[in-house]
């Protein structure tokens, strides 16, 4: 299970921004590596009729 990445407090905003923006490229990176294996389980499921 993910769970989000929370904020440090006392942090500038500058740098908050910054956490964001590779924050959100981490989730796309997870997203898409787990939406593969999500498809590759669902053509084995199919192709051995489990």
């Amino acid at each position: 299970m993910l769970t989000p990445i929370k904020d440090s407090k006392g942090v500038s905003d500058f740098f908050k921004k910054f956490n964001k923006s590779s924050d959100e490229i981490y989730y796309k990176t997870v997203s898409r590596i787990r939406q593969t294996i999500e498809k590759f389980f669902n053509w084995l499921i199919q192709k051995s009729d489990i």
